[in-house]
């Protein structure tokens, strides 16, 4: 009787774990797709940086990889020390739209107002130096387009995007990347699933407050 009664105990505790593990599914699947992701962004950041101090040049690819890897993890500090290392090496407009980027997450973590301008006018330089060593018209506006959707300014963001639109109708192909270059058509599409992710638009404009100084 006492074997029966600790039988039923253990099947009800299993079938409680199943039941448990069933309603948490979905969230495990969810945990465990996040972790391959950062396993995966982590193998490749090593490789990457592996390769670059091998002295071996980085795609602009590669570059985009580091900076994502860079604001994933809350290593500003670290990307900006070496997306530093990368334009001085060997001048990537990615590397500068890099430094943007994580200057724009530095100044939005910065309490003080000095240290915040001064990352927000840093950001923006490298941004305008960027946009000038992009080697593509087309790509040039597009990828300034993405750096002001960043700062939260949508005026130019939108201005941008127009305009890399007027160019890409001048040309036959359009250069997204180093060595990849898509249609017409294609880029137009890129283009629209850009501004979808700023459909509703309700950011501040951090260059407000320079140019306000």
């Amino acid at each position: 009787m006492k074997k029966n009664k600790v039988a039923i105990i253990i099947l009800a505790v299993l079938a409680l774990g199943a039941i448990l593990v069933m309603k948490n599914l979905d969230r495990l699947v969810d945990w465990y797709q996040w972790r391959k992701a950062d396993i995966g962004a982590e193998t490749r950041h090593d490789e990457t940086l592996k390769k670059f101090k091998a002295g071996n040049k980085l795609s602009s690819t590669e570059i985009g990889q580091l900076v994502a890897y860079y604001y994933l993890t809350s290593k500003e500090d670290d990307g900006i020390k070496l997306l530093q290392e990368i334009r001085e090496k060997q001048d990537s407009y990615m590397a500068y739209f890099g430094l943007s980027e994580l200057y724009v997450v530095k100044a939005n973590m910065e309490k003080s107002v000095e240290p915040h301008r001064e990352f927000v006018s840093k950001a923006y330089n490298y941004l305008s130096e960027g946009f000038n060593k992009v080697p593509d018209k087309t790509l040039a506006y597009f990828m300034r387009a993405k750096g002001y959707a960043i700062l939260g300014c949508s005026e130019p963001y939108m201005a941008d995007i127009k305009k890399s639109l007027e160019e890409s109708k001048k040309v036959k192909t359009v250069m997204l990347a180093d060595g990849f270059y898509v249609d017409q058509t294609r880029f137009a599409e890129a283009v629209e699933n850009e501004t979808k992710q700023h459909k509703d638009w309700q950011a501040t404009c951090l260059l407000n407050e320079i140019l306000r100084k």
